[in-house]
């Protein structure tokens, strides 16, 4: 290629991505506005101040106000960025421009940092989102790319109480290939307060499956579960008792914390001998 068509080409390539992007704020201009600001930026701020020290402060909490006074107005800009997908034109241009150029990469991130912003919008919803669970449910189900199936399972683990419909699809989830959707699920039912009948069994059996896992993320996570559901997952305890002799300290510390909730009679447990 000669440098009369390589400018040539560059051109035609920032031409057409001008036009993608002027699509995209086409797209845009419907987002629900609070006080000026638009939606994503308010998700945004929720986000920004989930951190330790920060949850509970004065912009945290501005934030959700914002979203819940925009409200259900905003539940549709919402699940429509959970349901973004990278553009097919992005990714053919990405196969062929230069490597250096990391156009892929960069899609890749804006269009998950779209799908976090839309997740955390319904956070800050929390209860005045429930009618849209099947929606969530359905993207969490049928999205197209693993990142986007995860933020969608995120956003209904975020409703917390009031996501108690999705349930059954919580449970489904524990035996799903990626770990990061699993770990949410599982988090997702700890705020689950009926048909504990069911839960328990399946978080056990969960629980087992954690013992070859590559992580400790996941036995945290099941064990802290279980621990919500008091004597009433005692039945969990051998399985716990499994975790006490691991060589991560955090695991170790989660088990003798924990097992006291599940069998008051395990008060004198103490930190195993790792081998």
């Amino acid at each position: 290629m000669t440098s009369f068509q390589k400018k040539w080409w560059i051109a035609g390539l920032l031409g057409v991505l001008i036009l993608a992007l002027m699509v995209i704020v086409f797209s845009w201009s419907s987002e629900p506005e609070y006080q000026g600001k638009r939606l994503s930026l308010w998700a945004q701020q929720y986000e920004l101040n989930q951190e330790p020290g920060k949850w509970g402060g004065v912009a945290y909490k501005e934030a959700q106000s914002a979203i819940r006074a925009i409200g259900t107005n905003g539940v549709p800009f919402l699940l429509s960025l959970l349901q973004r997908r990278e553009s097919l034109f992005l990714i053919t241009i990405g196969k062929i421009a230069p490597a250096r150029w990391n156009i892929r990469l960069s899609s890749e991130m804006a269009v998950d940092r779209s799908r976090a912003l839309g997740a955390y919008g319904f956070a800050a919803l929390g209860s005045n989102a429930t009618f849209a669970i099947p929606s969530l449910i359905d993207i969490a189900k049928n999205h197209p790319d693993m990142r986007g199936r995860y933020h969608a399972v995120f956003a209904l683990r975020t409703l917390q109480d009031a996501g108690e419909p999705a349930m059954p699809f919580f449970l489904e989830c524990l035996t799903n290939k990626d770990s990061n959707i699993r770990n949410e699920a599982v988090t997702g039912l700890r705020y689950m307060h009926h048909q504990t009948d069911v839960i328990i069994p399946l978080l056990i059996q969960h629980l087992e499956r954690c013992k070859s896992a590559p992580t400790t993320s996941e036995a945290i996570d099941t064990i802290e579960t279980l621990s919500r559901f008091g004597t009433n997952a005692k039945a969990a305890v051998p399985v716990v008792l499994y975790f006490l002799n691991t060589k991560d300290d955090n695991l170790r510390e989660c088990v003798t914390n924990r097992l006291e909730q599940l069998d008051p009679q395990m008060t004198n447990v103490s930190v195993g001998i790792v081998r």
